[in-house]
């Protein structure tokens, strides 16, 4: 499951809204028939829960008393993970301007957020 598979993605969400109680879960059996869906079903609504940038800025966006904004969102739409050989860096998929880069296994082995 994508992110971009959700109405209204650009629509700030709170937790709650999302998934309720399906943001903390246990970690899903490796042994389940159906463990890819339950591990892409958890890690899509993790990252619709904790990994979307809100669109209003809140003091996390700031830091150490300054006002200058600091997370440089919303970013540009990367259609394939690509490294630039000439400026040496490499580009990570991004189908969503204010999705956190983040890791699926990460999202449901932490069931929260992680920058990275």
């Amino acid at each position: 499951m994508d992110i971009d598979d959700a109405p209204d993605v650009d629509d700030e969400l709170e937790a709650t809204e999302v998934s309720g109680d399906q943001i903390f879960r246990p970690f899903p059996d490796p042994a389940d028939s159906d463990f890819d869906i339950l591990m892409q079903r958890d890690a899509y609504h993790i990252v619709r829960g904790r990994q979307i940038h809100a669109r209003k800025h809140k003091l996390c966006c700031f830091k150490y008393g300054s006002w200058k904004y600091r997370f440089r969102f919303p970013q540009k739409i990367v259609l394939e993970t690509k490294f630039d050989k000439v400026i040496g860096i490499a580009h990570n998929k991004r189908t969503h301007r204010r999705v956190n880069n983040n890791n699926n296994w990460f999202c449901v082995m932490a069931s929260g957020n992680q920058d990275i």
